[in-house]
């Protein structure tokens, strides 16, 4: 490992395939549940709390799993950028 070089690799077609819609939701999703174990929220920021992540589940199940449209490689590279 002395001499090993870890660098990062965009391919075109990587093994896992996730839209950025669904990832953003999910990630939304994981910081208000994070948000209510560490604060405590009062009964109004509770009940807004709920209505938030309501909403971002909803939206998550209403999400289509694959594209209705083709990508564009102006896509692609926007979707590449965004994880940096």
């Amino acid at each position: 490992f002395k001499t090993a070089l870890v660098s990062p690799v965009l391919t075109a077609h990587p093994t896992e395939v996730r839209r950025k819609s669904t990832m953003d939701r999910e990630m939304e999703v994981a910081s208000l549940l994070d948000r209510r174990e560490r604060v405590a929220l009062t009964a109004d920021e509770a009940a807004a709390s709920d209505e938030q992540l309501r909403r971002e589940v909803l939206t998550l199940w209403q999400t289509n799993l694959l594209r209705r449209t083709k990508l564009t490689v102006l896509d692609e590279v926007a979707n590449g950028l965004s994880f940096y």
